[in-house]
Order: structure tokens, then sequence, then C-alpha cells
């Protein structure tokens, strides 16, 4: 296993030289490719005080506020707070971008798959016509009744879509 994610990053200009959650929990999910992160499923804890905690920035948390560029032996004898590490993040995509995500997954799918379209590549395009019919029916350019069971909507592979 690598090491934690700090919750934090460093931001000389903050009041406590740190930016953290949900700033930080949004940052990993757009490097991951999701839109931002659904802070009811965001989950923040404290590091255990010889810990090795990574913050976005490449550098060391050492203790709250306290960075270096590598870690130091005696991690767990420095005094201070323990730096929180984001033990649980949940990240999403709204319906204004939902539809783009999985027509694009659908191109790459098809791609591979050029005489037979798998099941995989079938159930996207499945996903990416319903999220297209929740985002026209959102803006108000298909009538409601066009939809049916969006409680109920899953994705295929046992993944629910979290539709906010």
């Amino acid at each position: 296993m690598g090491n934690a994610i700090d919750a934090c990053v460093p931001n000389p200009n903050a009041a406590n030289g740190s930016t953290c959650v949900p700033q930080v929990a949004n940052a990993i999910c757009q490097l991951l490719g999701y839109e931002r992160a659904y802070d009811e499923d965001t989950e923040v804890v404290p590091a255990a005080p010889g810990e090795a905690v990574i913050a976005l920035t490449g550098q060391y948390c050492i203790r709250q506020g306290q960075y270096a560029s590598s870690l130091p032996k005696n991690l767990a004898s420095i005094p201070g707070t323990p730096c929180n590490k984001i033990q649980k993040l949940t990240c999403v995509r709204t319906l204004n971008t939902m539809a783009t995500a999985a027509t694009l997954g659908l191109q790459q799918a098809t791609s591979l798959s050029v005489l037979h379209p798998t099941p995989a590549a079938e159930n996207l395009s499945a996903t990416a016509q319903m999220a297209e019919t929740l985002s026209k029916a959102s803006a108000g350019l298909v009538p409601a009744s066009e939809v049916s069971n969006v409680s109920s909507m899953t994705a295929t592979g046992g993944r629910k879509l979290l539709i906010v």
C-alpha cells in the first residue's frame, strides 16, 4: 500500500497555511476524471503520529500545517497535531457531464471490438442514452413521462450511478 493522502495542501496565503477538504477532495476527483467529490460521503480522520501522509503537491505532511520534501525518520516523535488524511472519498459526475463521459467510454469500448459489440459496450450505450434522456428531462427538453425508474437506475458491473 502507498501513503495516505493528506486532506490539505500547503497554501501560504491561507490563515493556517493550508487549504483543505472540500477543495482537496474535489481536486482528487477531477484528477481521476470526475466532476467533484460527493461531500456527504467524504471521510477525514487523523493520521497515526508515525504514519506517512502525502499532499497532492508531493510534499509530506509532518504535522498539521507543516510540510517537507522528505519524510523524517523520527516522524512519530515530532510534537504537534498529526495530519488529517482522507479515509473515504466518493467522486461523482453530474447529469451535465455524465452523458459526455459515457459517450467517450462507448467510443473507446467499441473501437476495441470492431466486428462484434461487447456486452460492456452495449451497456455503456444504454447508460449513455439514459443519462442523455435524464439530462434533457432535467432541462425541460423531454417530458417527464419519458423518464421512468430513475430512482432504481444502476449501471452495469454492480456500480450505482449517483445522480445529483
